[in-house]
């Protein structure tokens, strides 16, 4: 039997030299049969075995072609034991691939890969098997499978066809899961005699069902990219899809099978060809990537260095609300980074969305937090902050916040015609900021006699008056919230806006550079 089924206590390391980087027992072998010298897929492979032994899944893993270095001779070893043998699993292309750094792909006419893995080497009524495609494309294509000469032992995968996921194995009958996409991670799951599961990603249909029997062991080798019906003399069922990654192996409960999703992607981020959202370090960016269904990696990458960067200045702890405006639709602008579960934005009135951010039109545009300041906001400690570009300077004035009265007030602002601005926590304020319109504006409320005013993160002027009661109402966003009517809109693109604690001169700096880095990063700093 081959080498599958390492655990992390057989792993040796191997160094390239002295100080030099040190695999894995799995990524050494690899690196050993395909002479592999890429350090951004080798750290990706390292990575992902390290992972399969964090979660337990290495001994359930009978192979894995992670299909990287982008040449047939590279694509065809098993990670799980890269030797160039039929009984090591390698797989034999046949027919027209084209084979890249992106993945191997079929040409959906005559191509296919022989797994040499056939059907009783699964184990009965626990058996998984999986493709990573990187084509959304709708067909009677076969993923991964075989079927037996007497159809009464079907292993298989069609990963899309009439908008659903057809996964089947050591079975005879059809599960049916739902599925709008065939790219992502795809996988037929059964864990017991009755029990069959499709899987795309993290989405799990469960499909029990008596119906499910396993059939009669057969000695059919799995096809990757086509149907090996060899035992009736065909194949069938071509695939025109780009494979990144391909697993046989035990199934897999529930959170194994999403810890195998994130190991998966994780590895398919770090190479640059994920399809969906990508994988970050930080849970909470990871929660709003996943929310916001942000799939663009400098994306990705910048919402998670933010988190990260707010977390290191103890900023994190103090907002309420952020909204990154990153996604470029409505759907994405409207979740709050801190939570995604409080105070999602809801637009209303002229807003334009784009990846560059949120555009309010300065007539009707407002997007309500949800966020009660009564409630949520200490009298005392309070704070908003705004990003913005200036779209049109008419109206001459405009704001986001809360409206109680001509004295009691919170909000953040732009004055264009007098080159003014007018801001407050709970008290008035003017100051010049001359024609520059574009910057970042955090107003702050530090205690219960000062209130500061920053203007890309320098304080430009000081008020020492004492705070008026918090107003019973939700913040608004590109005008202000004059008890469920708009009060001065303003026609300004905003990047960020956050609702915070107040913030004292270094942390109000800090949250700048934070912003800034974010917003450059994005290519839309101001």
């Amino acid at each position: 039997m081959p080498g599958y089924g390492l655990g992390y206590s057989s792993l040796v390391r191997r160094s390239s030299g002295p100080g030099g980087p040190s695999y894995g027992t799995l990524t050494t072998a690899w690196i050993t049969a395909t002479g592999e010298t890429d350090t951004t897929i080798l750290g990706a492979l390292n990575t992902l075995e390290s992972d399969l032994t964090t979660y337990g899944l290495t001994s359930k893993m009978k192979a894995l072609y992670p299909m990287v270095g982008g040449t047939a001779a590279k694509h065809k070893f098993n990670f799980m034991d890269a030797q160039d043998t039929d009984a090591a699993f390698r797989l034999v292309f046949s027919g027209g691939w084209t084979h890249s750094s992106t993945g191997a792909l079929p040409n959906g006419t005559n191509a296919y890969a022989d797994t040499k893995f056939n059907g009783t080497l699964f184990t009965q009524d626990n058996a998984q098997i999986s493709v990573y495609s990187r084509t959304n494309s709708d067909g009677l294509f076969c993923d991964i499978g075989y079927v037996s000469s007497t159809t009464s032992d079907e292993t298989n995968l069609f990963s899309k066809y009439v908008n659903v996921l057809y996964p089947r194995i050591q079975g005879t009958n059809l599960g049916v899961a739902n599925s709008v996409t065939s790219a992502g991670l795809m996988m037929a799951n059964r864990t017991s005699s009755t029990i069959v599961k499709g899987i795309r990603n993290t989405v799990i249909t469960s499909l029990s069902n008596n119906s499910f029997p396993k059939g009669t062991s057969t000695s059919d080798n799995i096809f990757i990219g086509a149907l090996n019906r060899r035992s009736l003399l065909d194949v069938v069922f071509y695939s025109p899809r780009e494979y990144a990654l391909a697993s046989l192996g035990d199934g897999l409960t529930d959170t194994e099978a999403a810890n195998f999703y994130t190991a998966v992607q994780t590895f398919q981020t770090t190479l640059g060809r994920q399809v969906g959202v990508p994988i970050v370090s930080d849970s909470d960016a990871q929660a709003f990537l996943n929310a916001a269904v942000i799939t663009d990696t400098t994306q990705a990458t910048a919402v998670n260095n933010l988190v990260i960067g707010l977390k290191a200045d103890s900023l994190w702890t103090k907002m309420a609300a952020i909204y990154p405006f990153v996604g470029g639709t409505a759907t994405a602008h409207s979740y709050n980074l801190k939570n995604t579960a409080q105070y999602q934005l809801t637009f209303s009135g002229g807003w334009t969305h784009a990846s560059t951010g949120a555009t309010c039109n300065g007539v009707n545009a407002y997007a309500d937090t949800g966020l009660n300041q009564n409630s949520v906001i200490n009298l005392n400690s309070n704070g908003i902050t705004t990003y913005g570009e200036v779209v049109s300077t008419s109206p001459s004035f405009g704001y986001s916040g809360l409206w109680g009265s001509s004295s009691n007030y919170s909000l953040t602002g732009f004055g264009f015609s007098n080159t003014f601005i007018e801001v407050g926590l709970n008290v008035g304020a003017v100051i010049s900021f001359g024609t520059n319109y574009n910057r970042m504006v955090t107003v702050s409320r530090q205690n219960s006699t000062t209130t500061k005013l920053y203007k890309n993160g320098s304080a430009v002027i000081t008020s020492s008056t004492t705070p008026q009661p918090l107003i019973n109402g939700n913040y608004w966003i590109g005008g202000l919230n004059n008890s469920g009517s708009i009060l001065y809109p303003y026609n300004v693109r905003m990047s960020l806006f956050s609702i915070h604690d107040g913030l004292n001169d270094t942390e109000a700096a800090n949250l700048y550079t934070r912003v800034q880095t974010y917003q450059t990063a994005l290519s839309r700093n101001v």
